[in-house]
C-alpha cells in the first residue's frame, strides 16, 4: 500500500506562524498598555507632588507677607531703615527661593501726596517722587522693598494701584481681609525687551487699632499692602529644581488655555508633547490651571521591554515553523523512500510470482540454491516427481542432504564430489546423465 503525503501537515506549518504572530501583536498590545499604565501612574504621583508643592509654596509665601503685616501691627513709626533689617532677617533667597522682592506699599490719599512724597524723600530717597504722574482718587506706592538693588530700584514709589490688574487684586484684598494673588502682569522691575510672566501677592495691613470686621470698616482701616512680586519661571525653577525634571506642564492664569494667559511653560520644546491631565488651583483668591503633558512618543526605556516579549515570541515561532517544516520534509522524504520501496518489493514480487508461474509450466523438475546449498525455489513438476507434497518441505534445507546423499549403489555421496555443488562453488558447467535423485 502506498502511503499518502498529506498536505495538511504543512498547514499547521502556517497555522503555528499566524498563532505566533497573533500572540506577538497581542503580548505586545498587553505590554505596551501595562507600561504605559504604569507610566500613566508615576506621572500622576509626580504630578500631584507637583501640585501640593505649588499649594504649600503659595501658602509659606503667604506666611511671609503675614510676618511682615505683624511688624508693621507691633511697630508705631515704622521706617526704611527697619522694614530692610526685618526684611534681611528672613533670608527668604535662601529659605523660600523664588520670590522676586519683599515689600510694602503704603496707601496715600490725594491731599496726602505732598507731605508723603517729603517724608519719603528724609528718609534717605531724595528723587522719590509717586509714578506714574497724573491725579487719581487714591495712591498705592511701594515704599519698601527688599532687597533694594537692581532693577528692583524701579518699582520705588510706583503707585500699584494705577494699574488694572493689580487695583483689582488691592481691591479685592481690601474688602476681603484675606492675602490675594493677581492675574498675570508685567512687573516694574522688567525691562521692555525681556518681559517674563509674573504676578504679585497682597495682603493688606490695616491701621493699628482699628476695626476691620466689615467691608466698610476695611476701607476706612486700611494703612497699605504687604507685597510680593514674583516671576513665575524663578518660582518654578525654585520651587521644583532639579526634582521633577520628568514632569511636564503649563501653568495659565485663570481657566481660560489661551496664549496670553500662559504664565510657565515647564518645556518650550513642545514636539511630540500632549495634554493629558488638567488641574484647576483656588490660591489667595485666584484660579490657576494646570496643563499636564507627555510625550506622545515611546521612550527608549519603554520601547525595550515593550518589544522584548514579543520579538521573544516571534523568535520562538519562527524556530518552531523551522522545525516543524523541517521534520515534515523529513517525513515527506520517508514516505517517499517508503512509498519507492513498497513499489519496488512489488515490482519484485510480481516477477517471482511470473517466474514461478513459468517454472511451474514446465514438465521437467528444477530448483533452485544459493552459494551453501540452499534450497531457494522449486516447481511443481520437481514436487510430483519426488514426491513431495509442499515446497516448504524443502525450501531453506540443504538440497544435497534431502535428495543428492548416495549413490546409485547405495554408497554416500559427499557434497565434495556432488557435481552440483561443485558447479555452484566454481561457477563452471558440469553435465552428468548417471546422477540418482532420491524421493521422500
Amino acid at each position: 500500500m502506498v502511503l499518502p503525503l498529506k498536505k495538511n501537515n504543512l498547514s499547521w506549518s502556517f497555522v503555528i506562524v499566524i498563532i505566533g504572530i497573533l500572540l506577538s501583536i497581542l503580548s505586545g498590545w498587553f505590554s505596551y498598555n501595562y507600561y504605559q499604565q504604569k507610566e500613566l501612574s508615576r506621572l500622576e504621583l509626580e504630578n500631584r507632588e507637583v501640585t501640593i508643592l505649588i499649594k504649600t509654596r503659595m501658602k509659606t509665601y503667604e506666611q511671609v507677607l503675614r510676618s511682615g503685616a505683624a511688624l508693621f501691627a507691633a511697630s508705631d513709626n515704622l521706617n526704611h531703615y527697619q522694614w530692610e533689617l526685618f526684611a534681611n532677617t528672613l533670608k527668604l533667597n535662601e529659605s523660600v527661593k523664588g520670590i522676586q522682592a519683599f515689600g510694602y506699599c503704603e496707601v496715600v490719599l490725594p491731599k496726602d501726596k505732598e507731605l508723603h512724597e517729603a517724608r519719603i524723600r528724609k528718609e534717605g530717597f531724595p528723587n522719590y517722587l509717586i509714578k506714574p504722574a497724573g491725579k487719581r482718587e487714591m495712591y498705592v506706592p511701594v515704599i519698601y522693598v527688599t532687597p533694594f538693588e537692581g532693577t528692583n530700584k524701579k518699582a520705588l514709589g510706583y503707585d500699584v494701584f494705577s494699574e488694572k490688574v493689580r487695583r483689582e487684586a488691592l481691591i479685592k484684598a481690601i474688602l476681603s481681609d484675606q492675602p490675594i494673588i493677581t492675574g498675570k502682569v508685567q512687573l516694574v522691575q522688567e525691562d521692555a525687551e525681556a518681559i517674563k510672566s509674573s504676578f504679585l501677592m497682597y495682603l493688606p495691613v490695616y491701621k493699628k487699632n482699628s476695626k476691620h470686621n466689615t467691608p466698610q470698616e476695611r476701607i476706612l482701616a486700611i494703612q497699605g499692602f504687604i507685597s510680593a512680586p514674583f516671576r513665575a519661571n524663578d518660582l518654578m525653577y525654585g520651587l521644583l529644581g532639579r526634582l521633577f525634571t520628568n514632569v511636564h506642564f503649563e501653568l495659565y492664569d485663570g481657566t481660560f488655555i489661551k496664549k496670553e494667559n500662559l504664565l510657565y511653560d515647564s518645556n518650550l520644546n513642545t514636539k511630540n508633547m500632549v495634554p493629558y491631565k488638567r488641574t484647576t488651583l483656588i490660591l489667595d483668591g485666584r484660579t490657576w490651571t494646570l496643563i499636564f503633558k507627555r510625550n506622545n512618543s515611546l521612550d527608549n526605556q519603554l520601547l525595550y521591554p515593550i518589544l522584548t516579549i514579543p520579538a521573544f515570541i516571534l523568535l520562538l515561532t519562527a524556530f518552531l515553523y523551522l522545525l516543524l517544516s523541517s521534520l515534515i520534509k523529513r517525513k515527506r522524504v520517508a514516505i517517499q523512500r517508503s512509498n519507492e520501496l513498497l513499489i519496488s518489493n512489488a515490482t519484485i514480487v510480481a516477477k517471482e510470482n511470473l517466474l514461478q508461474i513459468l517454472l511451474d509450466s514446465i514438465t521437467e523438475g528444477m530448483y533452485g540454491i544459493d552459494e551453501t546449498g540452499t534450497c531457494t525455489f522449486v516447481n511443481k513438476s520437481f514436487l510430483r516427481l519426488l514426491g513431495y507434497e509442499d515446497e516448504n518441505e524443502v525450501l531453506g534445507k540443504n538440497i544435497h542432504n534431502v535428495i543428492h546423499h548416495t549413490h546409485k549403489d547405495g554408497s554416500p555421496c559427499s557434497s565434495g564430489e556432488c557435481k552440483i555443488y561443485k558447479g555452484n562453488q566454481s561457477g563452471e558447467a558440469y553435465y552428468a546423465r548417471d546422477e540418482v535423485f532420491w524421493k521422500q
